[in-house]
């Protein structure tokens, strides 16, 4: 064959993981992404793929547990910075080409879920993957929580180009990435949301983002996490978040300059309106008897609180460190 057609190798797979202080979870995860990659190097031609754990615990608390899999194809980097875009900013660091795929440690993939991603990405030539994270409650839990919609994804068709995507189930072209010149804020590194921030300021600087229906991580909720509290106070954090976002990124992806006064006030209107909608949904809930609008008008005028506030500057951390 003559060198001009020789076939490119194709990339490699980096599956990262973060971990802060759960050597638990990642124990549990680590032998299911190591059958990931059995399966992903005997379904396709990509044979160069590993398992990377990112540890933000300043005092590398599961180093011995990741170098322990290191035969399985398990690299461990230690990043003391603190904060969750610290530890996915090394992760891109750490991988300059190929395709960078991110989970989280308390998270199970579903059979075929890697395999998905890289397939998606092949068939779409696009800049990122993602795909569904189906929640699983712990038995007995409140109605409430069950019905508030706080952690519902949409339904998609599978290819349908999204806006943004979470970091719990997303794969990421590398060099498209480090072409755009794009990394995680770390102003959002203990507040949460960086990934929507990140995806956000992605798609607005033209990268498409496709949505994978094949590709499945399950996401069981902690029994500490199925309250109405814990469910509010998310809500609430991600209208900050939302707010944050408008007032650091413009429509083209890039750090915003000069006076916000303008978005500021448009923040504000559109908390207040959607915190009177949830409102009359949440009263005629109560009136009714019927928990789903209780629920869901709760969690709307929590996320209008959060943008309202976040629109003057209010920020809540969600990793307390």
């Amino acid at each position: 064959m003559d060198r001009s057609e020789t076939v490119p190798a194709p990339p490699a797979v980096v599956v990262a993981v973060l971990s802060y202080c759960r050597p638990d979870f990642l124990r549990r995860l680590l032998p299911l992404l190591r059958d990931q990659l059995v399966e992903l190097k005997r379904g396709t031609e990509h044979h160069r793929a590993e398992i990377l754990v990112v540890d933000n615990d300043p005092d590398a608390g599961v180093r011995t547990l990741a170098r322990d899999w290191a035969v399985h194809g398990v690299r461990y980097v230690h990043e003391p910075h603190p904060g969750i875009a610290a530890a996915r900013n090394r992760a891109l660091d750490t991988t300059r080409d190929g395709l960078l795929v991110f989970i989280d440690d308390d998270e199970i993939p579903e059979n075929g879920w890697l395999l998905a991603l890289v397939a998606a990405w092949r068939r779409w030539d696009c800049a990122a993957v993602t795909g569904p994270a189906r929640v699983e409650f712990p038995h007995g839990t409140d109605p409430w929580v069950l019905a508030c919609g706080a952690l519902d994804q949409p339904v998609r068709p599978n290819g349908t180009v999204v806006a943004s995507a979470a970091t719990n189930n997303l794969l990421l072209d590398v060099a498209r990435i480090h072409g755009l010149d794009l990394r995680f804020d770390e102003h959002f590194g203990l507040l949460g949301g960086e990934d929507t921030v990140f995806g956000h300021t992605l798609t607005r600087r033209g990268a498409t983002i496709r949505w994978c229906t094949e590709a499945v991580v399950i996401d069981p909720i902690r029994t500490e996490r199925a309250t109405r509290g814990w469910m509010l106070r998310r809500s609430y954090r991600a209208g900050t978040t939302w707010s944050q976002l408008q007032l650091r990124v413009d429509a083209h992806g890039l750090p915003r300059t000069g006076r916000t006064w303008h978005t500021r006030l448009e923040l504000l209107v559109r908390g207040l309106v959607r915190m009177a909608r949830g409102s009359g949904r949440a009263l005629h809930g109560v009136l009714v008897r019927q928990v789903g609008a209780t629920a869901t008008g709760g969690i709307a005028i929590a996320s209008g609180a959060g943008m309202v506030l976040g629109a003057v500057g209010v920020t809540v951390r969600e990793y307390g460190r």
